[in-house]
């Protein structure tokens, strides 16, 4: 109904017909479950992947808050949306964790999780051992137990 009665008014107008968008999950299991892929790949204009909030405070592990890009679109470009139509949302923020040790791995128990601004994570980079996961393509740098999962040009350019 929404897109008829947007294609009726560009028509009547002569204006564009007014886009129809979403910003929709990355992760595969809600993927699978809350959509129907085929339809609103039919239906969208550009859709909006959040490529992002893969891990936070409602996990258990730590785990970098981005995954790299074929993890997060291609479901969706498998299950027939054109390329085209995607959009990788990047996050210009970090999360940090506080770790139960200062043995530091990358899928250690979370104790507690936090959000760092821009002016924050230069802070805590600054005193911290920063890190690149090769598998994932993404930094974290880390200091006693605290652990900090967060992006750059360059891993942002893997992504892309």
């Amino acid at each position: 109904e929404m897109l008829q009665a947007f294609e009726e008014e560009a028509k009547e107008t002569g204006y564009p017909r007014l886009l129809i968008t979403a910003a929709v999950s990355a992760g595969k299991g809600t993927i699978d479950t809350g959509y129907e892929i085929a339809e609103v790949g039919k239906l969208l204009d550009p859709i909006s992947v959040m490529t992002y909030d893969f891990h936070g405070v409602w996990g258990t592990y730590t785990g970098h808050n981005v995954f790299l890009h074929e993890y997060a679109v291609k479901p969706w470009r498998d299950s027939g949306v054109p390329s085209e139509k995607l959009i990788m949302g990047f996050p210009t923020y970090g999360r940090t964790f506080r770790l139960s040790t200062s043995d530091i791995s990358v899928c250690a128990q979370s104790l507690e999780q936090g959000h760092l601004v821009l002016t924050q994570i230069c802070i805590f980079l600054n005193k911290a051992t920063n890190a690149w996961t090769e598998d994932q393509k993404v930094l974290y740098a880390y200091k006693n137990t605290e652990w900090f999962g967060y992006d750059n040009i360059e891993s942002y350019g893997y992504k892309a």
